[in-house]
């Protein structure tokens, strides 16, 4: 779980990953990017991960959440699956992290 949850979420509405219209609340890339962010935080209690990759890992969320980085799930391991950035480039799959803490990609 996030650690501090009302610092997370106020991050999340602040990188415009959560808003509202009406009663209508719109956070489909939150939920990614919390479940990332969980991920990152337990791997880093159990001492796989270290400071540069959770880094690297806040600035791949930042640019999925804006849309320039495609980002998702693949068996436990977080994959970029499109960079948005270069647009010539294949729809390329690599590897951000695997789950035995070595980070790759991005």
């Amino acid at each position: 779980m996030i650690e501090d949850r009302k610092v997370f979420l106020n991050w999340l509405k602040d990188e415009g990953a959560i808003s509202t219209k009406g009663n209508l609340v719109s956070a489909e890339k939150a939920f990614f990017a919390n479940s990332v962010v969980s991920w990152y935080i337990e791997e880093v209690k159990k001492g796989t991960m270290k400071k540069p990759q959770v880094e690297n890992c806040v600035f791949a969320i930042r640019k999925f959440l804006k849309g320039k980085l495609d980002l998702c799930w693949d068996n436990g391991i977080i994959k970029v699956r499109k960079n948005r950035l270069n647009k010539g480039a294949k729809n390329a799959s690599s590897s951000m992290a695997n789950p035995d803490g070595k980070q790759k990609g991005v």
